[in-house]
C-alpha cells in the first residue's frame, strides 16, 4: 500500500467551496502554494473544512505543520483560556482549541500520513490539556466564594479527575466521549465565610467541569462526558473521597469494574494523590495469583455487545463486531487481568505496551501479538478517519454511497474491493485468536468428570424414577443430597431457566459436589442451601459468582452448616453472598469509624434518593454486616465479647446515621436538638443478634433551641415528630423485613410520659421521684448519637445520679423485690428447661449484681461510672476493692459463657 495525495478523488463542490473560500479569505502564497492539499484535507473531512470556515487565519499555520511538529498543548490553552473575563469566554476559549488542534490533527492523519499512535496519543493530550485547565478555571472561582477545601488533618484537598476506557490508555478516538471519574483526597470543610463541605465543594467543582465540556455553544462543544463507570454507577454519588473508593471496590466491585479500571489514569491530582489512587486500584484489579475467573466476565461482556450488535444490524462495527477493536481489547485485558498479579510489568494503562509485555511473558506468542497490533494499528486509523469524515462518534464502515472508495484510497488501497479484502483479513484474525482463548480457559476449575456425569444423569430423569447415589458415594449421605436436587430439577424454578441459565448451572453444579465431598456434614447444607439454589435460578449471575470464586462457595458451606440463621439470612437475601467475597479474604474485626464510613458511603451519600430507597439500603447496610459478623462467629474468628462489639457498633452507626439522614432531609430545623440514649444491651455494649434496642429521646430546653418560640407549629411537637420519624426508620417492615424493634417505654414516666421530654424534665425526674430499677438502667446507658450538648449534660447527670451516696441494706431490699417480681413472670415454666436470662442464677442475676454493686459503690469510686458494660464493670469492681477479685472473674467467666 502506498499514499499519494493525487489519487483522492476531488468533487467538483469541494473545489468550488475551496474557490469560495479563496476570494473570501486574503489567503497568502504559502497557502496557494498548498491548495491542494487543504482541498484533499476538505473532501476527506467536512468537519475540517468547517474549522477552516470558523477561524480562516489556522489555514495559515495549518501548511506549516509536519508530521512530527510538537504543542506544548496545556501551556497554550492556559495563556489564553484563563485569561477569559468571564465565563462564557473561557468556554468559547476551550472549543476554539479543541477544534483548533482537531484540525492540526486532521491534517497530520489524513493528509500527512502521521504514525496512528502518536495520533492517538496527541487526541488523548488535547483532552487532557482541556480537563486540567477547566479544572483550575472553576477551582479558582469556588475557591474566591468558599475558601479552600482542607481535610480533618489541616491538608488542602484536592480533585482527582481520572480517566478512564481510551483516554486512560492515552488512546482517544477522533469523536470520542471521555469516560471519566472524580475523587477527591480527604473529607473536611472550606475555609471561607461561606464554608461548605469539602464533598459539596468537588461535587460543584466536578459538575462546572463537565457543563464546561459538553454544553453545546455557537462553537460547538468540546466532549461528550460519561461518568458512569463511577462507584454504583449513576446512582452514586458523582465524586467520592479516596476512602469511599477503596471500601465501594473491596465491597462492591464487580469483575466488569475491573476491566475498567486497568486502564484508569490520574490526569489532575497532586503526586500524592496519584499514589494513593494507584495503591488502592492496583489491588482491587490485580490478583496475586492467577486469576482464571475472569474469563465467564470477558466472555459474557463480549457475547452481549455481539448480540446487541447484530439486533442493530451493525456488522459493519470496526469496534464492536466479531474481529473487532472491542475483541482486540478484551484479549489483552483477559491476560492482564489473569496475569497482571504475578507479571507487574503486564500493569500499564498502554495496550500496545500490554501487548509486549504478553509477548515477553509467553503469554502470547511474537507471531500473535503482532497479527493483533497489525490489526489493531488498521482498525484504529480506519475508526479515526470514519470520524473525521464529519466529527460523528460512529463506528461503521461506510457502504458505496457513503464515501468507501474515499475510505479505501485515503488508507492507500487501489478500490474498495481491495480495502475490504484487508479488513476482512485483520477481523479474522482477531476473531480467531480471541476464540481461541475463549475455549483455551474454558477449564479455569478442576472438576471431576463423575460430578458432571451425576448432574447430567440427574436433569435427565423423569419426574418418577429414582437416582442411583452410588455413582457419588464418596460424599456422605449421598442418598440424601441425590433427593435434595432432584427436588431442585423437579422445581418450577428450574423449569423456567433461560439457555443461559442452564448452561450456568451446568457448569457450577459439579464444582458445588466436589465442595460438599468435603464438608463435615453436606447433607446438612444441601437442606439450608436448597432454597437458596432455588432462588438464584432465576438471577444466575449469582452461579457465576459462586463458580468462579471458589473461595466464596466454600465460605458459604462453611458457615451454613454452623448456623441455620446464616443460611436463611443469605436466602432471603442472595445479594448479600457479594459480601461473603469480603468476609473469606479481609479481617473480621472492624473499628466503629470503618463501620461509620461505609454508612456514609452507602447511605449518606445517597440522602437524595426517595425516603423507600433510603430504607432499604440502610436495611442491607445492617444485613450485609451483620453477616459479616456471623461468618466470624460461627468460625470463632471473634470472642462473644469482639462480637457484641460489632453488633453494638452496626446499631449506633445506624441510629446516628438515620439521626443525620432526617436533620438533613426532612427537617434541618430540628439539628441538634435532639439526643438518642441506649439502655440495656445496646446501652451495655451487649447486643446479640435480633436484639431490641431499648432507645430513650430527650431533646434540648425549648428556651435553649434557636427554634422561633412564636412559630406556628410548637417545638415540643416538631420535636415529637422527629423522634418518631426516627422510630419509623428504624422499625418500618419493608420488603427487606425490619430494622430493629424499638423500646422506648424507658423514659421518664414510661408510657405515660413524653416521647421526647426536655433535659430539665429527666434531670428533675432521676433527682426527685425514679424507681430504683430506674437507677439499674441507667447504670446501663449510653449517648449514641444527636445532641453533642445534651449527651454532655446527660452524662454529668448520670455520673451525679449514680455516684449519690446509697443506704446500702434498703437498696440490696429493693433490689431483690424487683428480681423477685421478674422471676414471677419471667423463669421458664419447665423444670427440664433452664433458660439462661431469666432462671436464677442467670443473666439477668449476674447484672443484678453488678448494677447493684455499681448503685452501691459508684460514690466511693466515680470511675465506675465510665462503663456500662458488665465485663468491664465487674474488672473496675474487682480493681477498686469492692469484690474478691477471684469471685469477679468467676461471675464474668459464667456471664461469657451464657453470653
Amino acid at each position: 500500500m502506498s499514499f499519494a495525495i493525487e489519487q483522492i478523488p476531488i468533487s467538483s463542490a469541494t473545489q468550488r467551496r475551496w474557490k469560495t473560500f479563496e476570494l473570501a479569505n486574503n489567503l497568502p502564497e504559502e497557502v496557494l502554494g498548498h491548495q491542494d492539499l487543504i482541498i484533499a484535507l476538505w473532501e476527506q473531512s467536512y468537519f475540517a473544512e468547517r474549522v477552516c470556515h470558523l477561524y480562516p487565519n489556522l489555514v495559515n499555520e495549518l501548511v506549516s505543520i509536519s508530521a512530527e511538529s510538537k504543542f506544548d498543548l496545556q501551556s497554550e490553552l492556559e495563556t489564553v483560556a484563563l485569561k477569559a473575563k468571564h465565563e462564557d469566554e473561557f468556554k468559547q476559549q476551550l472549543r476554539a482549541f479543541r477544534n483548533k488542534h482537531l484540525l492540526f490533527i486532521c491534517w497530520k492523519d489524513l493528509i500527512l500520513q502521521a504514525d496512528v499512535y502518536q495520533v492517538l496519543k496527541e487526541l488523548s493530550a488535547v483532552a487532557d490539556a482541556c480537563l486540567i485547565t477547566a479544572e483550575t478555571w472553576y477551582r479558582d472561582i469556588l475557591i474566591e466564594r468558599y475558601g479552600e477545601p482542607i481535610t480533618a488533618s489541616g491538608e488542602v484537598a484536592h480533585l482527582v479527575v481520572v480517566a478512564l476506557g481510551k483516554l486512560g490508555g492515552n488512546e482517544l478516538n477522533f469523536s470520542s466521549d471521555i469516560d471519566i471519574m472524580f475523587c477527591f483526597s480527604g473529607s473536611g470543610n472550606t475555609t471561607g465565610d461561606r464554608a461548605i463541605s469539602n464533598q459539596e465543594f468537588f461535587l460543584q467543582l466536578a459538575q462546572r467541569i463537565i457543563k464546561s465540556l459538553s454544553e453545546i455553544t455557537a462553537y460547538g462543544f468540546v466532549y461528550r462526558v460519561d461518568c458512569r463507570l463511577r462507584p454504583f454507577g449513576e446512582s452514586g454519588p458523582l465524586v467520592v473521597n479516596f476512602n469511599h473508593l477503596e471500601d465501594y471496590l473491596h465491597l462492591h466491585g464487580r469483575e466488569w469494574e475491573r476491566y475498567a479500571y486497568i486502564k484508569a489514569r490520574v490526569i489532575v491530582g497532586t503526586q500524592d494523590d496519584h499514589k494513593s489512587f494507584s495503591k488502592i486500584v492496583s489491588s482491587f484489579v490485580y490478583r496475586r495469583y492467577v486469576d482464571f475467573g475472569v474469563i465467564h466476565t470477558l466472555r459474557e461482556m463480549k457475547d452481549l455487545i455481539a448480540q446487541q450488535e447484530l439486533v442493530k444490524g451493525n456488522t459493519d462495527n470496526i469496534k464492536l463486531g466479531l474481529g473487532g477493536i472491542r475483541e482486540i481489547e478484551f484479549i489483552i485485558q483477559f491476560f492482564q487481568l489473569v496475569h497482571g498479579g504475578i507479571y507487574s510489568s503486564l500493569q500499564t494503562h498502554s495496550l500496545v505496551d500490554a501487548y509486549k509485555e504478553a509477548a515477553l511473558s509467553g503469554c502470547l506468542s511474537p507471531q500473535e501479538v503482532k497479527k493483533l497490533l497489525n490489526a489493531y494499528e488498521f482498525h484504529r486509523r480506519v475508526e479515526n478517519r470514519i470520524q473525521m469524515r464529519n466529527d460523528e462518534q460512529t463506528h461503521t464502515i461506510p457502504d458505496e454511497k457513503g464515501g468507501l472508495k474515499l475510505l479505501a484510497v485515503s488508507m492507500g488501497f487501489m478500490d474498495a474491493t481491495e480495502f475490504k479484502e484487508k479488513l476482512q483479513s485483520h477481523l479474522n484474525n482477531v476473531e480467531q485468536l480471541f476464540s481461541q482463548i475463549r475455549s483455551d480457559h474454558k477449564k479455569e476449575v478442576s472438576k471431576q468428570s463423575i460430578y458432571d456425569e451425576c448432574w447430567k444423569k440427574l436433569i435427565a430423569l423423569n419426574s418418577d424414577e429414582e437416582f442411583d447415589s452410588s455413582s457419588i458415594s464418596e460424599i456422605n449421605d449421598a442418598r440424601h443430597i441425590c433427593e435434595k436436587l432432584k427436588q431442585l430439577v423437579d422445581s418450577p424454578a428450574f423449569r423456567a431457566q433461560d439457555e443461559v441459565s442452564r448452561q450456568r448451572l451446568k457448569s457450577f453444579m459439579p464444582v458445588f459436589l466436589s465442595h460438599l465431598e468435603h464438608s463435615d456434614s453436606p447433607g446438612l447444607v444441601i437442606d439450608r442451601l436448597s432454597l437458596l439454589l432455588q432462588n438464584i435460578l432465576r438471577r444466575s449471575a449469582y452461579l457465576v459468582l459462586l463458580y468462579e470464586n471458589q473461595d466464596v462457595l466454600k465460605q458459604l458451606i462453611t458457615v451454613t452448616s454452623c448456623s441455620p440463621w446464616i443460611a436463611s439470612h443469605i436466602t432471603s437475601s442472595p445479594l448479600l453472598m457479594d459480601d461473603l467475597v469480603a468476609t473469606a479474604e479481609e479481617e473480621f474485626e472492624l473499628t466503629k469509624e470503618q463501620i461509620w464510613q461505609q454508612f456514609e458511603n452507602e447511605v449518606l451519600t445517597h440522602s437524595d434518593l426517595e425516603y423507600e430507597a433510603i430504607l432499604e439500603r440502610v436495611r442491607f447496610f445492617k444485613h450485609a454486616y451483620e453477616l459479616h459478623v456471623a461468618c466470624a462467629d460461627v468460625q470463632n474468628k471473634l470472642p462473644i465479647m469482639k462480637v457484641s462489639d460489632q453488633l453494638t457498633w452496626i446499631a449506633e452507626v445506624i441510629v446516628d446515621g438515620c439521626v443525620k439522614y432526617l436533620e438533613k432531609r426532612f427537617d434541618p430545623e430540628m439539628t441538634g436538638n435532639l439526643a438518642v440514649i441506649a439502655f440495656g444491651k445496646l446501652g451495655g455494649i451487649e447486643l446479640s443478634y435480633g436484639s431490641d434496642l431499648d432507645l430513650v429521646y430527650i431533646s434540648k430546653n425549648p428556651k435553649e433551641t434557636s427554634y422561633p418560640q412564636d412559630a406556628k407549629i410548637p417545638y415540643v411537637v416538631k420535636i415529637t415528630k422527629f423522634a418518631q420519624k426516627l422510630t419509623q426508620m428504624l422499625t418500618l417492615q419493608t420488603v427487606s423485613g425490619q430494622l430493629y424493634e424499638v423500646d422506648t417505654r424507658l423514659r421518664p414516666d414510661g408510657v405515660s410520659g413524653a416521647i421526647v421530654p426536655p433535659f430539665n424534665f429527666v434531670e428533675n425526674y432521676y433527682e426527685t421521684r425514679c424507681w430504683t430499677w430506674e437507677l439499674q438502667a441507667l447504670v446501663r446507658t449510653r449517648c449514641i448519637a444527636g445532641s453533642s450538648e445534651v449527651i454532655h449534660k446527660f452524662n454529668q447527670m448520670r455520673e451525679k445520679i449514680i455516684c449519690k451516696p446509697r443506704d446500702e441494706k434498703e437498696l440490696a431490699l429493693e433490689v431483690s423485690e424487683m428480681r423477685a417480681k421478674m422471676l414471677e413472670t419471667k423463669r421458664s415454666k419447665s423444670k427440664d428447661i433452664f433458660h439462661l436470662k431469666n432462671d436464677q442464677g442467670g443473666i439477668t442475676d449476674i447484672e443484678f449484681m453488678v448494677q447493684y454493686a455499681v448503685l452501691a459503690n459508684a460514690c466511693k469510686d466515680n470511675a465506675l461510672c465510665e462503663y456500662s458494660d458488665n465485663v468491664r464493670l465487674l474488672e473496675r469492681l474487682a480493681y477498686g476493692g469492692f469484690l474478691p477479685i477471684k469471685m469477679a472473674a468467676e461471675i464474668t467467666d459464667i456471664y461469657c459463657q451464657f453470653r
